[in-house]
């Protein structure tokens, strides 16, 4: 192919493509094209098809480009906000969080609130019975995202979950006897006190007080990309969360 059909095919190329994918750099408007140029053009169309899907709508037939790099679209347009079937499981996405173990709570919250007031299936309920599914569907799904991410024990799982990890009810990583050992004497402290106990809010003070600390260490853990650390602050954290369940049934808090 001569390098004058190569200039007219990645000038129209990247004609097309520069709306779809602002990162290409621009290739002068005049002038022969290279083929090392053309050669970037197509590179980056195929890197970026690749990372896409698409999404048929099931009203107004419409294809609807999904990125994996982007957060979960849950509207066609089309028709009023036809709900679509969910386009991620990914509970960060979901909420529109990056995915970082230090979450906007604010944001979080609101970004619920929205979506099920858009999504909750009492506003379908005289839709049809695909848009019924759909919107089960995607509120279930954001109900799950919403109390998976909303404290950090849960929300650490799940991190470990996406990194391949995860800890076993009988894993015991990260924690040696003394601490085991420790941890018992205190739930059997909490057993055998009155609710009205003095001594039940010293205990929870001191908890909070190690669950603050393990968070703070999990969190480091993460954004250093330590995730063998960070099974392991988890591990400690299940404790001191199972604890505080515990004094809170106790005082009538739960």
């Amino acid at each position: 192919m001569s390098i004058q059909r190569l200039s007219y095919l990645g000038r129209n190329l990247l004609r097309e493509l520069h709306p779809l994918c602002p990162g290409l750099r621009r290739i002068r408007a005049r002038g022969p094209v290279l083929r090392a140029d053309t050669h970037v053009v197509v590179c980056a169309w195929r890197r970026w098809s690749s990372s896409q899907q698409s999404l048929k709508c099931w009203k107004c037939n419409k294809e609807i480009p999904i990125s994996e790099k982007e957060n979960a679209r849950f509207l066609c347009w089309c028709d009023k906000q036809v709900v679509l079937p969910p386009t991620t499981h990914d509970y960060f996405k979901i909420m529109g969080c990056p995915m970082s173990f230090t979450v906007d709570l604010e944001h979080l919250k609101e970004t619920y609130k929205q979506l099920q007031r858009i999504l909750h299936p009492d506003r379908f309920t005289t839709k049809t019975a695909i848009e019924q599914d759909y919107s089960a569907q995607q509120s279930a799904l954001v109900n799950k995202a919403y109390t998976t991410l909303l404290k950090p024990y849960p929300r650490g799982l799940y991190m470990l979950h996406l990194h391949g990890l995860a800890i076993d009810e009988k894993d015991n990583t990260g924690t040696d006897l003394e601490f085991l050992e420790q941890m018992m004497k205190i739930n059997e402290e909490i057993y055998e006190m009155e609710p009205s106990s003095q001594r039940l809010k010293e205990i929870r003070d001191l908890n909070i007080h190690y669950l603050q600390t393990c968070i703070k260490e999990v969190e480091t853990f993460f954004s250093e990309g330590n995730y063998s650390g960070a099974k392991e602050g988890l591990a400690r954290m299940k404790y001191f969360v199972n604890i505080e369940e515990e004094l809170l049934q106790r005082v009538g808090l739960s």
